[in-house]
């Protein structure tokens, strides 16, 4: 369906689209229908989106269009939450899902390891927290030498890309 230009026009294709997916029983509709139907209401008049009982509609067209745009990464969930976290394959898999992840679950990502990793004292030119090799060594009691083979294993296995690495100016927080 084209897109709408209009509110009046945004509100008929919210109705084509609700009409559509009323011809299919529940779990049967093609995909194009749902995509319809989540596009139609993501566009629709900011007055109908926050009409009261919207937020679940709304919720539905916001996390289905997330699915689609990122598919890659939900399918790799799926197959994550099937395996042993034990393995070799379930690390290559949830690094290749952390590589085509939503910001959203990066930045949630991100904040959960926070609380695993030591206290920064430097951060980058972005403001972002930097660790060296000797910090992290000593925060997991570890040897430096043994997360300096770490860190390079993961790269080695590709895991890591080594331009991740910074090598540029850091500075001590104040």
């Amino acid at each position: 369906m084209t897109k709408a230009t209009t509110p009046l026009q945004a509100l008929d294709r919210v109705q084509a689209a609700l009409e559509a997916a009323q011809a299919y029983p529940e779990g049967q509709h093609p995909p194009e229908v749902l995509n319809e139907l989540a596009d139609s209401l993501q566009a629709a008049p900011e007055s109908y989106r926050q009409h009261p009982g919207m937020d679940e509609w709304m919720q539905w067209a916001q996390n289905h269009t997330e699915r689609r745009q990122h598919a890659q990464f939900f399918e790799l969930l799926k197959q994550l939450n099937s395996m042993d976290a034990d393995t070799p394959e379930h690390t290559e898999l949830f690094m290749q899902a952390m590589r085509c992840a939503p910001k959203q679950y990066m930045d949630a990502a991100m904040q959960a390891t926070e609380e695993f990793l030591p206290q920064a004292t430097h951060v980058n030119e972005q403001g972002q927290p930097m660790y060296s090799v000797e910090q992290i060594a000593q925060h997991f009691g570890k040897p430096v030498e043994q997360v300096q083979n770490d860190v390079q294993r993961l790269i080695d296995d590709g895991h890591m890309d080594a331009s991740s690495l910074h090598t540029g100016p850091v500075f001590p927080l104040q």
